[in-house]
């Protein structure tokens, strides 16, 4: 079976991570970013978690208000850096059209009270961010771009990530470029830059054995994810998948041989981000005439790089069948992601019959693979299936 894997690692990639390690590998990577983004001040962390995180703390400084909006189905986790910061998540539904977050019910969801609107790409399927930024400068509110599993994808002709105050890109594992953790922040905003350049200042350092940890992980990542390797330790490496709902996360400084990884890996970001591209476009001619399943609306002026690709199916005991039989059948990880939309993950006070949108694609989305491992026969192989399944 075959992984969600990120971005292929090579060894040439270890030995230049190393080399550039001893150097300045932290100015040299962000200044690749912010070119490759188009933007005026980069930052790294160990997660976009945290970033975000920096991100509210600073526009906090700047504002009074007290509220965040973020799609109702979205990454669950994304509730703690808002509340970590003091803030109280607010929630929009998502459009079953474009399965992100529903811009024609973001007007009511808009208050003098909104602080900042969290404007998530999920799958990499970039999100309308004109819309999203006329409407947040119109209420005087900020716009965090979260960008972590959209790397590579484009918008209005330039890479995600250009539009927001602040924009994040995850490095974390099963992204579309991983150094196994971290995440990058992206601003233009001299203030926020300070703002932000302050808080990573006072991030505390990981320590040696955490850093050697997460040296030895990367390493083993590099290896794993071929898909023979992974096919032969699978039984074992499901023993250590975290399914338990994070309470909380932690802060600290990116290290130097991340930094460096994550240089040489940007080197070749091309290629990597054109495989998911075409695996995504692949799946969407294949898939597009099977009327038991759904394909999110992507605008013309999007290209997206695809984290992995979304269907949705006719009904949610279908959708469970179809699962199992695409991991017996196609052996590769099919995934439904988040079980649940996120006022079901946290108490957020909010009744679960709320945003039913959201309830209603938890229980029906599938995610299929565009990592630039899976080869085009496999993918043949998942549309045979599904096809198959649902005639």
């Amino acid at each position: 079976m075959i992984p969600s894997a990120g971005t292929p690692i090579q060894l040439t990639d270890f030995l230049s991570g190393v080399v550039s390690s001893c150097r300045s590998p932290h100015g040299t990577f962000c200044e690749l970013l912010r070119t490759e983004i188009g933007r005026s001040h980069c930052f790294l962390a160990n997660s976009a978690t945290a970033l975000i995180y920096l991100a509210l703390k600073a526009f906090s400084e700047f504002s009074g208000r007290r509220e965040v909006i973020l799609p109702a189905y979205t990454a669950p986790s994304l509730v703690l850096p808002i509340q970590k910061a003091g803030l109280v998540p607010r929630l929009c539904d998502i459009s079953l059209e474009t399965f992100l977050l529903d811009i024609d019910q973001l007007p009511d969801c808009l208050t003098n009270q909104t602080l900042a609107i969290l404007a998530v790409h999920s799958y990499g399927i970039p999100l309308a961010m004109r819309e999203i930024l006329k409407l947040a400068r119109q209420n005087g509110s900020y716009v965090i771009e979260d960008a972590a599993v959209a790397h590579g994808s484009r918008l209005y002709g330039k890479p995600v990530g250009a539009y927001g105050d602040v924009s994040v890109i995850s490095l974390n594992r099963g992204k579309n470029m991983t150094t196994f953790t971290g995440g990058i922040a992206l601003t233009d905003n001299a203030q926020l830059s300070l703002a932000i350049a302050r808080a990573i200042a006072e991030l505390p350092r990981a320590s040696l054995r955490l850093r050697l940890k997460i040296a030895l992980n990367l390493m083993a990542l590099g290896v794993v994810v071929r898909p023979w390797i992974y096919t032969l330790a699978r039984p074992l490496l499901l023993k250590y998948r975290s399914l338990s709902l994070y309470t909380n996360f932690e802060s600290f400084q990116y290290t130097r041989f991340q930094a460096g990884i994550g240089y040489a890996l940007l080197k070749k970001r091309q290629g990597i981000f054109a495989r998911r591209m075409e695996n995504g476009q692949y799946l969407r001619e294949a898939l597009g005439d099977i009327s038991r399943i759904r394909l999110p609306a992507i605008p013309n002026d999007a290209e997206p790089a695809f984290n992995q690709f979304p269907i949705l199916v006719e009904t949610a005991e279908l959708r469970n069948r179809l699962l199992e039989r695409i991991i017996d059948d196609a052996r590769v990880e099919a995934t439904v992601l988040y079980p649940k939309a996120v006022h079901h993950c946290y108490n957020l006070g909010i009744p679960k019959a709320l945003y039913p949108n959201a309830n209603d694609f938890a229980s029906r989305v599938l995610l299929l693979p565009t990592h630039p491992f899976i080869n085009p026969k496999r993918l043949e192989k998942v549309v045979e299936v599904i096809r198959k399944f649902l005639p």
